[in-house]
């Protein structure tokens, strides 16, 4: 079975924003959760699924088992980021993409992988999806044109960290 990627609300939601949704190509085929997908439709209107043609929609999440359950409640997590970890724990792994810190949190005690739109940029330009000028561009835009909440220190490192060319 192929690594499962599955999708929270918020990178979808801040890679629209910032008009960059080519850049999930850099994660393979993603899967969306149908509770992912219309949460996010109600902060993305205009987001359509051809948008995104490597993802495919799921149906409602699976139950998740009892323990997951325990877990979901200690986080008190969101039905969307409930839903895709309820997929990755029946798909039997994989990575959650998600800015949740509390998501991230519980995937990475699930034994999940996790990455965000932070990481996403960083991957697309490692793989040459992005110039260094261009990431550290978007790095800049994400204060002022997206509801990505992330410290301005952190953002600095990041663009400081590029390469000058």
């Amino acid at each position: 079975m192929k690594h499962a990627v599955v999708l929270d609300a918020g990178p979808l939601i801040h890679l629209d924003e910032l008009g960059c949704l080519k850049l999930f190509a850099v994660l393979g085929e993603l899967l969306i959760p149908l509770e992912v997908w219309t949460e996010t439709l109600r902060h993305r209107p205009a987001l359509r699924p051809e948008h995104l043609p490597q993802a495919r929609l799921l149906e409602p999440a699976p139950v998740p088992s009892t323990a997951l359950r325990e877990r979901l409640r200690h986080f008190n997590l969101d039905e969307g980021e409930s839903a895709a970890l309820s997929w990755l724990e029946t798909l039997r792994g994989g990575t959650l993409v998600s800015d949740d810190g509390e998501a991230r949190d519980a995937a990475r005690e699930l034994s999940f992988s996790v990455i965000g739109t932070l990481g996403i940029i960083v991957r697309a330009g490692r793989h040459g999806l992005l110039s260094a000028d261009e990431t550290r561009q978007l790095f800049g835009r994400i204060r002022s044109e997206t509801s990505l909440h992330v410290s301005e220190r952190l953002l600095d490192e990041l663009i400081a960290s590029l390469p000058r060319t």
